[in-house]
C-alpha cells in the first residue's frame, strides 16, 4: 500500500517524474499497458487490417505521451515494437517465420511500399525536436529559462536567423559551412584570442570578417563565407530549414518527413491504397504484389520433399503467378471479372500490375471499378485457397465471382456521383444503381 502511494505521487498523468535519465524499468508501466491492451485484443476475430488499424490509431496513442516527454531507451523501443509485430502477424506473441514483411518494411510510408505505421524510435525522435525547437525560439516556459540558465548558460542549440546579436558565430548553423565548431576547434578559438560565446556580430566590422589572418590558410572553408548584412531592426529568429533546403514553419509533420528515412516511391501503391478501397482486400493485395504471401513456392524451402499440389486446380505448386491468374480455375474466375471492367488485360501477374499502373489512377468511376474489383479477386481467390487446404471447405467458380461481384456492387452503391455517360456505362454492366448528386461530385 505504502508502494502504491509512492509511485502515485511520482507520476504525472500516467508518466514518472524522474530527475535522471529514463530507464528501461521506468518504463515497464508503459509495455505493460501495450501488453495488456493487446491480450484484450487477440482472441477476436481481427483480419490483418484491423490490426493495423488498432496498431495505428490505439497504440501509437498511447506511446504518445511518454515518447513526447522521454528519449526512450533503445529497449523499451524494442519492446514494444516486438509486441506490435507478434500482434500484427500472430495476434499474439511472435513465432519464428511468422512475420510475412520486415518490420523496417511495414513501417515505410504506403506510397514507398509500407503499411504507413510510424516506427516507434524516429517518432520519439521527431517529438524530441519540439523541445529543442521551443528552447531554440526561447519559448516562455519555466523549463527552456532553466534550460538557458542551467544547462546551455548562454550557448546555442539550434538553427538561427539574424540580425547576428544572439548568434553563436561557432555552435549555430547560420551560414553553408555551419557551425564552424565541426572544423575550428576550442583550443584554435582560445589560442586567437576569441571568445565561446562571440556572436556574429562580434566577428564583423565595418562590414569585413575579422578572422585571424592565419586561419585564411588554416581553415579554407570560411573563405566561402559571404559577410551577411546585418539589419538592427530586425530580431533574430529560429526557422527550420528543410532537407531539400527550404524554409518552413515548425510543424512535428515537417520534422517527421525530415527525419524518417525517405525512399523510392513505389508506382503500384495507388492500386491498393485508395478512399474506396476495402482494408482486408487491400492489406492482401499489398502481401500479393511483394510475393509475401505464403504459397506453396515458398514453402518448399522447408519442405523440399513433401508433394505440394495447387488446392484450386490440383495440377501442380502454387505460387503467387499461378494463383493470380494462371490457375484454370482463378483464370475463369478473373475472366468473368475481366469483361466488367472496360479495358483489356492481361492473364500474368506481374504484366496485369504493370498495365493498371500506367491507367489512370484517379477518381474516374473506372479506376475505382478495377481497382476494387482486382483487390477483391486477388483476396477471395487467396482465401478459397487456404479454406480448402486448412478448413476443406470448396466453392464453385460461379460462387466465387458472385462474391466478387457483390462486394464491388456494395461499394460503388455507396459512393456520390455525378450523373454522366461513364456513370451510366458502370450502371449497365454491373446492374446497380448508384446516388447521383448535383454539381461538384467525387466521382465521375
Amino acid at each position: 500500500m505504502l508502494y502504491n502511494q509512492i509511485e502515485k505521487h511520482h507520476r504525472n498523468l500516467g508518466v514518472p517524474l524522474l530527475t535522471k535519465k529514463i530507464s528501461l524499468n521506468d518504463c515497464k508501466p508503459l509495455i505493460n499497458k501495450v501488453k495488456t491492451k493487446v491480450n484484450d485484443w487477440k482472441n477476436k476475430a481481427l483480419s490483418y487490417a484491423g490490426r493495423v488499424q488498432l496498431i495505428a490509431a490505439v497504440l501509437n496513442s498511447m506511446q504518445n505521451y511518454w515518447a513526447s516527454v522521454f528519449l526512450l531507451p533503445k529497449q523499451v523501443i524494442y519492446e514494444i515494437n516486438k509486441i506490435l509485430k507478434g500482434f500484427l502477424w500472430c495476434q499474439c506473441e511472435l513465432t519464428r517465420g511468422k512475420a510475412k514483411v520486415s518490420w523496417k518494411n511495414v513501417c515505410k510510408p504506403k506510397d514507398q511500399g509500407g503499411l504507413g505505421i510510424k516506427d516507434l524510435g524516429v517518432w520519439n525522435e521527431v517529438l524530441m525536436t519540439k523541445h529543442l525547437w521551443n528552447v531554440a525560439v526561447k519559448k516562455d516556459t519555466l523549463w527552456v529559462k532553466w534550460i538557458y540558465k542551467e544547462r546551455l548558460k548562454g550557448k546555442s542549440v539550434w538553427e538561427v536567423n539574424c540580425n547576428g546579436k544572439s548568434i553563436n558565430v561557432w555552435q549555430d548553423n547560420w551560414c553553408s559551412v555551419s557551425p564552424l565548431s565541426d572544423f575550428i576547434g576550442t583550443r584554435d578559438i582560445y589560442d586567437a584570442r576569441l571568445s565561446l560565446n562571440c556572436t556574429v556580430k562580434d566577428i564583423i566590422n565595418n562590414g569585413e570578417w575579422k578572422w585571424p589572418e592565419e586561419w585564411i590558410n588554416d581553415f579554407a572553408e570560411i573563405d566561402q563565407i559571404q559577410v551577411p548584412i546585418l539589419d538592427e531592426n530586425v530580431e533574430d529568429r529560429a526557422v527550420w530549414r528543410s532537407n531539400n533546403g527550404i524554409e518552413k514553419s515548425f510543424k512535428i509533420s515537417t520534422v517527421w518527413k525530415d527525419i524518417s528515412q525517405q525512399e523510392e516511391k513505389v508506382d503500384w501503391h495507388p492500386l491498393v491504397w485508395f478512399n474506396q478501397s476495402i482494408p482486408k482486400h487491400a492489406f492482401v493485395t499489398w502481401l500479393a504484389i511483394q510475393g509475401r504471401l505464403m504459397t506453396q513456392d515458398r514453402l518448399r524451402i522447408w519442405k523440399p520433399n513433401d508433394v505440394l499440389k495447387c488446392s484450386l486446380c490440383g495440377k501442380c505448386c502454387d505460387s503467387h503467378e499461378h494463383l493470380f491468374f494462371k490457375c484454370e480455375f482463378a483464370k475463369g474466375i478473373w475472366k468473368e471479372i475481366k469483361s466488367l471492367l472496360n479495358v483489356r488485360l492481361s492473364d500474368n501477374w506481374n504484366q496485369i500490375i504493370s498495365e493498371m499502373v500506367l491507367l489512370p489512377l484517379n477518381r474516374n468511376i473506372w479506376s475505382i471499378v478495377r481497382r476494387i474489383s482486382l483487390n477483391a479477386a486477388v483476396y477471395y481467390i487467396w482465401q478459397e485457397r487456404n479454406n480448402r487446404i486448412f478448413k476443406q471447405e470448396k466453392r464453385d467458380a460461379d460462387t466465387m465471382v458472385n462474391l466478387i461481384k457483390e462486394n464491388t456492387r456494395l461499394k460503388l452503391i455507396g459512393l456520390k456521383v455525378k450523373d454522366s455517360v461513364t456513370v451510366k456505362e458502370v450502371e449497365r454492366r454491373w446492374q446497380i444503381q448508384m446516388r447521383k448528386v448535383v454539381g461538384l461530385s467525387l466521382f465521375w
